[in-house]
Parts: structure tokens; sequence; C-alpha cells
């Protein structure tokens, strides 16, 4: 049986965080979809930026933020989160992994966020 914890020094694998932090994703997707959690209302002007975006990976008709999760379970946020783009820009809690510069975005909670969506907001 799979440890899900590090025996040393008892933090969580990264596997298991990759793992549980997308199943908070699609839970929240599929309560947002049902009309039980607020959507963004600049979700139209996140996806055209995430259709011009180099991370932009589009398999079987739909559209990811980088390589679909299951192709990539831990990666390094400027690979993207392996979301579906649609879901991911109606979320109001995302944020684009990159800046306008293609830089990895800041995520210092005592910053504010220089994102490409954040950057692009009215």
């Amino acid at each position: 049986m799979p440890c899900f914890t590090c025996s040393s020094s008892h933090t969580l694998s990264p596997v298991f965080k990759s793992l549980s932090r997308a199943a908070a994703k699609y839970a929240g997707s599929k309560l947002r979809s049902a009309g039980l959690l607020p959507t963004s209302n600049q979700w139209l002007a996140r996806t055209a930026i995430c259709a011009r975006c180099p991370l932009y990976t589009l398999r079987e008709g739909r559209a990811f933020c980088g390589k679909p999760f299951p192709e990539s379970i831990t990666r390094p946020p400027t690979e993207g989160c392996g979301c579906p783009l649609a879901a991911k820009a109606r979320s109001p809690a995302e944020h684009c992994p990159l800046t306008p510069q293609y830089h990895p975005a800041s995520d210092k909670p005592a910053t504010p966020c220089d994102c490409k969506w954040c950057a692009s907001a009215p």
C-alpha cells in the first residue's frame, strides 16, 4: 500500500498535495456549474488571454493550462496547472501562473498579484 506521507519529516508528499488540490478544484468547478459557487465576471476576458498563451494546450478538443493534469501531476507553476481552461477562467480564486512578460507570477500573499489576468483587469 502506498504511503501518502514522508516518513522522516511527517509532511504530505507532493503527489498527494497535487491530487488533493486537483480534487478540490474539480469539486469547485462542479459546484460552480450547478450555480452554487460564484463565477468570475472576467472569465471571457481570461479565456481570451489564455488562447494567446504559450501554455495553451489542446487535447481531444479541450483547452488546458499546460499539459492536462494526469500527464504531469507534479510540476512547477510556470508549466501551468493542467486544469481545463474553461473551468480555471470561471473560478474567481484562480490566477494565471505567468506575468504579461511571461515570467513567473508572484505568489507572495503580501504583494499584489501581477499575473496576466490581474494585470489586464479593468
